[in-house]
């Protein structure tokens, strides 16, 4: 198992994703910054250079001559960095001989290049292009970026140190609980994420200590279903030690007879634990023959009337069918009393049912529910532990029938041969 130490902590990986986050903001904020410049500077150098254009223009309506006067304008002129020149078209008629008149203003050769455009004439003006040097923008961008992504880790890994720190709380409610009656993670999160996650955390847990308890009561309850017969069969075999020879044969049947009633007991412990990892459903079985050996194994089959309309083919799992016949016929002969048991095999629209009718009360239907749970019982006069009508249950969902309790009468309906057991839990 992997040691949580060598981990990442989920703060330092928020802290990561904050300084990267915060490092590409940075970049993003000072190239757009720096372009903003450019642009800025450049538009300034522009108005600069049409302003010029324009004041020699008024100049020359002066009626000066143009050649000298432009000359004169370029002496005042040279000391800022400006240089004009002055065009008929693409003529060139005096000033200093400037790139060819163009629409508006352009960059060439270093230079910006603008063209102002008066009574037929063209005014060029011209300045050392207003780049800003490169090496100050790599530098300008590299440190706005680290410091973003300084900034930003400082501050992310204190503000995620406050933010995860209920589901640091709730680490240490998880694990200081307890499977038992008080398990409680603590009072609702003060995040929606976090909630979330106890609410879960708490479901699970409850889950969990449900489960243990149904593992413990499942465990009473096999032991004390297996205690009671080896005691008496311990009793009886020490008893036919001393006893005659008639004695110790009715002693040995009276053991046999327990013994029988253990293994089938035993039998059904297995079915309700086996769960859904049962064997596939795939052997072939006649739910009369299942009836009849159910019968045939009671010492009270005198009370036990079997009806068969149809064999009841079905495909599926011999032993879990006969525990549903099983479990069926000895909770009808506990609560009929001495009076006859009804037994019956039929089949109806592709379904194979097996029907038990005892003379006793039955069930009332809001009873039903609860009783198909383990270790739920009907009656706190009658012996058991309640696993019969568990055990049929089980049973009965993983060959995909249906379980029908009306009163004293329990039906239990089953796919036909002809069809494919539905899943657990599936629409029929």
């Amino acid at each position: 198992m992997r040691s949580t130490e060598s981990l990442p902590t989920l703060r330092s990986r928020v802290t990561l994703a904050a300084g990267a986050a915060a490092a590409l903001v940075g970049f993003v904020a000072a190239s757009t910054s720096a372009l903003y410049v450019q642009r800025q500077q450049r538009t300034e150098a522009d108005r600069r250079l049409i302003d010029t254009a324009r004041l020699f223009a008024v100049e020359l309506d002066t009626g000066h001559e143009v050649g000298p006067l432009a000359d004169d304008e370029n002496l005042e002129l040279g000391h800022l960095g400006l240089h004009l020149g002055l065009f008929d078209g693409a003529t060139w008629l005096g000033g200093e001989v400037a790139p060819t008149p163009t629409k508006g203003c352009v960059s060439a050769a270093g230079q910006r290049v603008c063209t102002h455009e008066v009574g037929g004439r063209n005014i060029v003006v011209r300045a050392p292009d207003p780049e800003i040097a490169v090496g100050v923008v790599v530098w300008a961008i590299a440190l706005a970026t680290a410091l973003a992504a300084v900034a930003g880790a400082l501050t992310s890994r204190a503000l995620a140190k406050w933010a995860l720190g209920p589901l640091e709380a709730l680490r240490q409610r998880v694990a200081g609980a307890r499977f038992d009656s008080t398990l409680e993670l603590g009072p609702r999160a003060p995040t929606e994420e976090v909630e979330a996650l106890r609410a879960a955390l708490s479901a699970l847990l409850e889950r969990f200590r449900e489960a243990a308890e149904r593992s413990r009561l499942f465990a009473s309850g096999a032991a004390h279903e297996l205690k009671t017969p080896l005691a008496t069969m311990s009793a009886e075999l020490e008893l036919a030690q001393q006893a005659s020879a008639e004695e110790r044969a009715l002693a040995v049947q009276r053991v046999a007879r327990t013994l029988r009633r253990l293994s089938l007991q035993v039998d059904r412990l297995l079915a309700l634990a086996r769960g859904d990892a049962g064997l596939p459903l795939t052997e072939t079985v006649a739910m009369e023959d299942v009836a009849r050996e159910a019968i045939a194994a009671r010492l009270e089959q005198a009370r036990l009337r079997l009806s068969v309309e149809d064999p009841g083919m079905v495909r599926g799992d011999s032993a879990l069918l006969a525990a549903i016949a099983d479990n069926l016929i000895d909770n009808a002969l506990k609560f009929s009393g001495e009076q006859v048991v009804q037994v019956s095999v039929s089949a109806r629209d592709g379904l194979s049912l097996l029907t038990v009718r005892d003379a006793g009360e039955g069930i009332a239907p809001e009873r039903v529910e609860a009783l198909l749970r383990p270790f739920a019982r009907g009656s706190s006069t009658q012996p058991g532990h309640g696993l019969g009508l568990a055990i049929v249950h089980h049973a009965v969902e993983r060959h995909g029938g249906a379980l029908k309790i009306e009163g004293a009468t329990v039906t239990v309906s089953l796919p036909g041969w002809g069809k494919s057991p539905r899943p657990p839990g599936g629409e029929g």
